[in-house]
């Protein structure tokens, strides 16, 4: 057996495959101006509140929109709103989203080919905290949707990331043991949930988290995706 046998890749979609401030700065700042009603002071609430730079729609690395799901948004924006955080609440911030980020979503350079690569000795998987329909929805209509035999969201039925249920389902689907699958992510929630399911954490600096503070998280840092394929040759030699 190799020093590494890795047969399949589990991989976060935002920052990762996804570019993270392209595809949710606009929508977050309709979705917060749908919110809010024409109430300026609302508007600024509601930004301030998420981590959401309304000069330049910039999302700021500890906001929950990076590592959380919808559950952590609509338990800030319910807050500040003074309305109940419910299904409804959070089903309506899902569809906008969804609604906002399918024909709106912007890959990161490279990403469609670098997965066709992998696709032909890895198996691969998608674990994200967005909802299900949201994932499928911008990878489908970005043409990669078909790289990946298995995906989970966070109200797919595993729980959201950390948790490490999205993992095991993974390995379930694969038949494979921890040590055999590496975990890619660009926040922290992502390194700690691999490293919980014991898979290998690799981080990527395409996200909104700083990298040398993602560094302090993964097991091993690239700069962007399109090192995963070399770095994985290396790393089973």
């Amino acid at each position: 057996m190799s020093k590494n046998n890795i047969k399949a890749i589990l991989f976060d979609k935002d920052g990762v495959l996804v570019d993270f401030q392209a595809t949710y700065g606009r929508a977050t700042r309709e979705i917060i101006q749908q919110l809010s009603a024409g109430d300026d002071g609302l508007f600024q609430s509601l930004a301030v509140e998420i981590g959401f730079n309304i000069s330049d729609n910039y999302i700021h690395p500890s906001s929950p929109l990076v590592g959380g799901c919808a559950l952590d948004i609509c338990a800030v924006w319910a807050g500040v709103l003074g309305v109940k955080n419910s299904r409804e609440f959070q089903v309506n911030v899902d569809g906008m989203f969804k609604e906002l980020t399918e024909s709106g979503v912007v890959l990161i350079d490279g990403v469609g080919t670098v997965l066709q690569d992998l696709n032909q000795t890895y198996k691969l998987g998608l674990a994200t905290n967005d909802m299900e329909a949201c994932a499928r929805a911008q990878l489908t209509h970005s043409g990669i949707i078909d790289n990946f035999g298995f995906l989970s969201g966070y109200d797919t039925g595993h729980g959201p990331k950390p948790e490490t249920g999205m993992a095991e389902a993974f390995l379930k689907y694969t038949e494979l043991v921890p040590k055999n699958v590496v975990m890619v992510g660009d926040s922290a929630h992502d390194m700690h949930f691999a490293k919980a399911a014991g898979m290998t954490a690799i981080g990527v600096s395409t996200g909104p988290l700083p990298a040398d503070e993602l560094a302090h998280h993964a097991d091993h840092m690239l700069e962007s995706l399109s090192e995963l394929p070399f770095f994985l040759e290396q790393f089973q030699q």
